[in-house]
């Protein structure tokens, strides 16, 4: 599992409410497959698909999939951690309106090319 993925796995296998932001839902959508994959089914109390994915696991966490092109996706939200992923395709403006979101938490990020 890549990096990104397995912190937001830990964060929400620990009780914790994680956001994962990516330019387009088509990505996000990749990531939560390769999440998916990773966790056993033991662990996993709900998925939904739909324009608003999401899983939510055993303790009380959960994944919250979203599109950096919606203006409104962090909107009136609260998270304990931030994933942001193709963060070199996404604006600063953008990001900071994530990061307003888990004020207390944690943001990590991934760039397209290192």
């Amino acid at each position: 599992m890549r990096e990104l993925e397995a912190r937001a796995t830990e964060a929400a296998l620990a009780g914790k409410r994680v956001a994962w932001f990516a330019p387009t839902l088509e990505i996000a959508a990749r990531s939560l497959d390769e999440i998916l994959d990773h966790l056993r089914a033991s662990q996993v109390v709900r998925i939904r698909r739909s324009t608003s994915p999401r899983v939510e696991v055993i303790g009380g966490g959960s994944i919250a999939f979203a599109s950096t092109r919606n203006p409104d996706a962090e909107r009136g939200r609260s998270y304990d951690v931030a994933c942001i992923d193709r963060a070199d395709l996404i604006d600063e403006g953008r990001k900071r309106s994530i990061r307003f979101t888990v004020m207390a938490g944690e943001v990590h990020e991934r760039r397209v090319a290192a």
